[in-house]
């Protein structure tokens, strides 16, 4: 057989069958990365002195690091002298780079963020054509998807940086102390970490990550889904969202005008009313549905599609109601017309307690599986970085090996392993 660029993965290829697993895949899912914009801006780094080692080949085995959940270079490099099959997928011949090799390659690669985060756009153009249309269900008919940033989220998650904070310099100045789980607290007690968060807007129905942004652990999450959004909407411009889920952290004014003034339908959870009656502004029960004059939560009818307004009525069994004079029982039977711009957080544009809302708030919790992935499969977390331009590398880093292993089983046909982030080699 003749041996060509793709055979060890020197070159940009992509096979028309590529493997499921093994060394195969590993190799099908690093050709699927077009690195040359990259690679082009590193070699600058070599007009003067010794040749180093080949630069495809390091970027190669610095994203195995991710990819097959290696925590540190030392024993990467171990893996790739223990490895002739791994070497040759890299690239590299018998000789492996030295440790303070692969961390002079790792420190160029911060200065190229923006290249970097061009490969992981260049991805994710990719994924969004071959994303699959259907979802197969066994003993039902093929569900219909909707194409990739139909339905977004967005959420947060701490991930601690490789710094100790309770000495009395510490070495990482960029970190800050954040709150962990806050809806997952233990018997009230708080769970605090000293890193970073990461709030990230995923695709809610693939199942997929799209694009983040990085701050101290103690920003607010409120106040970061808009410039998560912008960054998304402004690298792929192909993107339609028809709506974004979020929890109640994202729950504010700000944030459900900023998402309608863009188009998009807020499905966020909002925090429940403090008020003694129960009620929001003493008219709106916690469902968002209005109360009559006999304090009866009103029934929805429908929502007009000139004006977006939902029509309300009194409960069909009638409102029992007593005059002061004769006490007589009457009936309230009117209704009611509101605007969601009268009370966006309460109503919205798709009113919170309809099965349309609830069942897109459901598609929330594919975020939460992202981020279990990243931490647990793609080196997210269990690192040994410091400082925020480096932790941003990091997790772009993580991002696109998550997004080149779901491009890579798609183009293998194995869409129902699109998510499955565990790649086995011998």
């Amino acid at each position: 057989m003749a041996l060509n660029d793709c055979t060890f993965g020197y070159g940009y290829c992509k096979p028309s069958q590529p493997p499921k697993s093994g060394y195969g895949f590993l190799t099908a899912l690093l050709d699927g990365l077009d690195d040359r914009p990259l690679l082009n801006a590193l070699q600058a780094y070599r007009r003067t002195g010794r040749p180093g080692y080949p630069l495809r080949a390091m970027l190669r085995a610095y994203l195995a690091k991710f990819i097959l959940n290696i925590r540190y270079n030392n024993q990467l490099l171990e893996r790739l002298r223990g490895s002739r099959k791994l070497r040759q997928v890299c690239g590299f011949g018998d000789a492996v780079p030295s440790e303070s090799a692969m961390s002079r390659f790792t420190e160029r690669l911060t200065h190229h963020q923006d290249l970097v985060d061009q490969c992981l756009v260049n991805v994710t153009d990719e994924l969004r054509e071959l994303a699959p249309t259907v979802k197969r269900r066994e003993g039902r008919q093929d569900q219909p998807l909707p194409p990739l940033g139909a339905v977004l989220a967005v959420d947060s998650t701490l991930f601690e940086t490789y710094s100790n904070p309770n000495r009395k310099v510490v070495s990482d100045s960029d970190a800050r102390w954040g709150l962990k789980h806050r809806a997952k607290a233990k018997d009230g007690k708080q769970e605090w970490g000293f890193g970073y968060k990461m709030h990230l807007i995923s695709d809610a129905t693939h199942g997929v990550p799209l694009a983040f942004t990085i701050t101290p652990a103690n920003e607010n999450d409120s106040t970061q889904l808009p410039p998560a959004l912008r960054k998304t909407l402004a690298a792929y411009p192909w993107l339609e969202p028809g709506c974004l889920l979020a929890d109640r952290g994202y729950d504010s004014l700000a944030n459900h005008q900023f998402l309608v003034r863009l188009g998009i339908i807020p499905v966020i959870h909002i925090r429940k009313p403090t008020a003694q009656d129960g009620l929001y502004d003493g008219i709106y029960t916690a469902e968002g549905k209005p109360t009559c004059l006999g304090q009866q939560p009103m029934e929805y009818v429908r929502t007009d599609l000139e004006t977006g307004a939902h029509l309300f009525r009194c409960q069909a069994s009638g409102c029992p109601l007593k005059t002061e004079g004769t006490k007589a029982v009457i009936h309230c039977d009117g209704e009611v017309w509101e605007a969601p711009d009268a009370n966006l957080r309460v109503l919205g544009p798709l009113p919170r307690f309809t099965e349309a809302w609830k069942h897109l708030y459901k598609l929330r919790m594919s975020i939460e599986r992202v981020f279990r992935s990243l931490k647990h499969s793609r080196g997210l977390e269990g690192h040994c970085v410091r400082g925020l331009r480096k932790i941003t590398l990091r997790a772009t880093l993580s991002v696109l090996t998550f997004q080149l292993t779901a491009l890579a089983r798609l183009r293998a046909k194995d869409s129902d392993r699109m998510r499955q982030m565990t790649v086995k080699v011998a």
